[in-house]
């Protein structure tokens, strides 16, 4: 991670980074040495105890026989009388019990036949007795009668803070009488080799639950009829769990915190002994190194990210609890879990102290810098409020700035993009989208620039052409160093123009090579041959015939051009169009008296629609014309002007050869004829007439049958009040 100040790459620093790792461990030192995190630590602790382990929990060697409730309501309440328990341990020694422990204190003396017959049954075999320390501190023994401290072991247990046993003493002395644990004496009966240490305590990590202990009723075992194998070969713990019970405990493993008979929970250490499953706390200058490793890799985790971020923190927590766990399984060993969780946290928030007090010296600076290029009192900023009131301001700045370069680019025609260093969109206008589409990335944008048009040039002078989106685009792409630049031109309008014209320049020419070729063979004519006055009159009455169309077509192109570029002199007004047909039609009647056709005329009364009448009396020749033309001698042509709740409509219908269907679509295509007509024309006229319409927004429709005749309908939108424009 690099730092800036005053424009300027720092170093990375590790020696900050040790040093905030070592006051993290110094802290949760002293929180160590004062015990604050004990209470927090057990919890802990006993969770990873109860989590299933990879390793055996033995159990082949202890067993126990509780005098339970069922015992109790069948052979009466406690204490029971001692022939009673030399019954009981007879019947252990029965079903194969080779060690007895005794977790019942027998020291008061009782009936003399009774005591004798109890200790021929302790006589039968190893047995060991419980013994414990009063509130006085004195020892309670079991009499000499039962062999005294001889057979004694001790069965307290260090019952911590929260009420869980988690340690038993090795030893217990009061007086000059030291008795070893009942667990301790137990284990060295099934076989146990190691050594007591007085003075110091064990912890058994209960792999095997003491409610796993192999164990049997009383009731059971005073069965005569009652036959079971688990009591073969077992060192056996007898001992009184009945309701009321005052030998009770909890233990790490203990569920839900349920209390567990003290003689389960002694033989459950009993097993832990024998197999080696002591655990041992942390050494204190392991624990120190290991919580400074915690520190520390939050801090590199940190530089590395450039942030401190929460799955920093969770991903060194899950490798404090991994560590845990193979330390508990591996070594025995518990790791102060509490501990290396707070050194991690302590560490990550003296780094974010740190870093956010260089943060805001550089924000000083830097704002200093921006005070006195943009004040003219060069005062520099006092305290956070002042700070935090010239970032308002800038940032006000910054937005009005940011605001008024989109506003800019909205504005534009051109689709402009910004692509990062890695070529990640990073900002488009309106246009680009509307152009191009989803946006691309700049990888996605060359290869399909690449493969479908021609190839850019990364300096911008070279654009590159494709057609994307049924549109012609320009591309230019600038190379910014650390992003690129695209301005995507559309030049589909330009391009339509060009072929527009040019077709033009091909159908003009085309049309007038014939009125041209016509003057040019007339003017030969006069020029070569010596003609009467008939002819001379005929001749010059074709020149003048040509000449007038080849100035029609001349005029109605010229028309066309001006009104396909949106254009007219003319200034429209309040035509009534009934009125404008009827004129028109009183004109053509000279016309089509010559073919004895009839105009039959209609309308339903005065109909205003906002137009210039003289490019409205254009369309109404060309129609009225062209059916008049078409239609043959002796028949009629039926004009019509309706008025309609939202549209006027103006239709002409003729009884002529009709129109192809295949024709239709081409109709109002410039220069066009329809094939097989026989008649002599520009092809310009119902182009014109489409033309004018859509200058009206007015729409024509043409519905034709052939051999029996056609209908052109226009449809003039709703009538407004004409204003000049």
């Amino acid at each position: 991670m690099a730092y800036y100040r005053n424009g300027k790459t720092l170093k990375k620093s590790p020696a900050r980074e040790i040093s905030l790792s070592l006051l993290a461990m110094l802290l949760v030192g002293l929180a160590w040495a004062f015990g604050a995190l004990v209470p927090l630590d057990r919890p802990l602790g006993d969770i990873l105890l109860r989590l299933p382990s990879p390793r055996s929990p033995g159990g082949d060697s202890f067993a126990a026989v509780l005098i339970d409730d069922r015992a109790v309501d069948q052979f009466g309440s406690l204490p029971w009388p001692r022939e009673q328990l030399a019954t009981l341990i007879a019947g252990i020694r029965d079903l194969g019990g080779r060690g007895i422990v005794v977790d019942i204190l027998l020291s008061e003396p009782g009936f003399e036949p009774a005591d004798f017959r109890l200790t021929q049954a302790f006589g039968d075999g190893p047995t060991i007795l419980a013994a414990t320390l009063n509130p006085s501190g004195a020892w309670i023994l079991p009499t000499d009668t039962f062999g005294g401290i001889q057979n004694a072991a001790h069965v307290n247990a260090e019952i911590e803070g929260d009420g869980v046993i988690r340690t038993f003493s090795y030893t217990k002395q009061a007086g000059d009488i030291s008795l070893e644990a009942i667990s301790i004496v137990a284990a060295r009966l099934a076989g146990w080799e190691g050594k007591s240490s007085p003075g110091l305590v064990f912890r058994p990590d209960f792999l095997q639950r003491p409610m796993e202990i192999p164990h049997l009723s009383a009731a059971d075992v005073l069965d005569p009829n009652f036959r079971d194998d688990r009591l073969d070969g077992q060192i056996v713990f007898l001992g009184v769990s009945a309701t009321g019970s005052t030998d009770q405990f909890i233990t790490p493993v203990s569920r839900w915190h349920q209390p567990t008979p003290g003689v389960l929970v002694h033989a459950g250490a009993a097993s832990s002994v024998l197999r080696g499953g002591l655990l041992q706390p942390m050494r204190p200058w392991s624990a120190l190194i290991t919580a400074f490793l915690a520190a520390l890799s939050i801090q590199a985790l940190r530089t590395r990210a450039g942030r401190l971020r929460t799955r920093h923190l969770v991903l060194v927590a899950l490798t404090i609890v991994a560590g845990s766990l193979i330390s508990l399984w591996a070594l025995h060993v518990i790791l102060p879990i509490v501990g290396l969780l707070l050194a991690t946290m302590l560490s990550g928030f003296f780094r974010e102290v740190v870093e956010s007090r260089n943060i805001q010296a550089e924000t000083g600076t830097i704002l200093r810098s921006l005070v006195k290029e943009g004040r003219s009192d060069h005062q520099s900023p006092r305290g956070p409020h002042e700070r935090l009131r010239l970032a308002r301001l800038l940032q006000e700045r910054i937005i009005h700035d940011r605001n008024l370069r989109r506003t800019l680019l909205e504005g534009l025609g051109e689709g402009v993009i910004l692509w990062d260093g890695e070529g990640r969109p990073l900002l488009s206008n309106s246009s680009f989208g509307r152009l191009w589409g989803e946006i691309p990335t700049l990888p996605e944008m060359l290869h399909t620039t690449g493969s479908t048009g021609t190839e850019p040039s990364s300096d911008g002078n070279t654009p590159a052409h494709l057609e994307h989106l049924n549109r012609s685009l320009e591309i230019h792409f600038q190379d910014l160093g650390d992003g690129h630049l695209a301005v995507v031109r559309d030049r589909s309008a330009q391009r339509e123009l060009d072929r527009h014209r040019r077709e033009m320049q091909r159908l003009v020419s085309h049309e007038l090579k014939t009125p041209l070729a016509s003057l040019a063979g007339f003017g030969s004519l006069l020029e070569r041959y010596s003609l009467t006055d008939e002819e001379l009159r005929r001749t010059a009455g074709l020149i003048r015939s040509e000449a007038e169309r080849l100035g029609d077509m001349v005029r109605t192109f010229l028309d066309l051009e001006r009104l396909g570029e949106g254009y007219s002199d003319e200034k429209r007004v309040r035509v009534d169009l009934p009125l404008l047909v009827k004129q028109r039609c009183e004109i053509l009647s000279a016309v089509s008296q010559e073919k004895n056709i009839k105009l039959e005329f209609m309308a339903n009364g005065p109909a205003l629609i906002s137009g210039v009448p003289q490019l409205l009396a254009q369309v109404i020749d060309n129609l009225i014309g062209n059916a008049v033309k078409f239609s043959p001698e002796d028949t009629k042509v039926g004009i019509e002007v309706t008025q309609g709740p939202g549209s006027i409509v103006f239709s002409v219908s003729d009884s002529g050869p009709g129109i192809p269907a295949e024709a239709l679509p081409q109709l109002f295509e410039r220069f066009y004829r329809v094939p097989g007509t026989g008649t002599q024309g520009s092809g310009l006229g119902l182009a014109l007439v489409r033309e004018v319409l859509e200058h009206h927004q007015a729409t024509v429709e043409v519905e034709s049958v052939v051999g029996t005749g056609s209908t052109f309908t226009v449809t003039f939108p709703n009538p407004e009040t004409p204003e000049e424009e």
